[in-house]
């Protein structure tokens, strides 16, 4: 190893012990600057009533979702009623995004496993599995 590169590495070993540090002691935060944004006025949360889907075919998927979220008991609706209503996000809105995303990580992997082969690079059908299964389980999950 040359020298340059010896300093280099000693360099970036102590950048990182400097921001591992600081990460694990930070700074005390001014007690007026917290006095201040104690003071701030904050946003208040909507009412229920005031966050309504759009009235799209997003929306109809949406409720037939949740439809099927209450018939199985998968999901606390009415706490994720509460912490969607802190967002304004609609339910509706929100379960077909879950939806969505859930088919789309299903569904790609598929497709690739079916592209891939037609331009001669082999695909495992075992790893097409898994990949679907993780990408639909992170695709569900990922709206929350």
């Amino acid at each position: 190893m040359t020298l340059l590169a010896v300093m280099a590495a000693g360099a970036g070993i102590g950048l990182g012990i400097l921001l591992g540090v600081r990460a694990v002691h930070p700074r005390p935060i001014p007690l007026a600057r917290v006095l201040t944004d104690l003071e701030r006025p904050r946003f208040t949360l909507p009412e229920s009533d005031t966050v309504t889907p759009a009235g799209g075919a997003a929306d109809r998927l949406g409720k037939t979702a949740i439809r099927f979220f209450e018939a199985t008991g998968l999901v606390d609706l009415g706490g994720l009623r509460h912490r969607l209503r802190a967002v304004g996000k609609p339910i509706e809105r929100h379960a077909y995004q879950k939806l969505t995303g859930g088919i789309a990580g299903l569904v790609l992997p598929v497709v690739f496993s079916l592209v891939l082969p037609a331009s001669g690079v082999p695909v495992s059908p075992v790893l097409t599995v898994l990949f679907a299964a993780g990408l639909g389980l992170g695709g569900f999950i990922r709206p929350d």
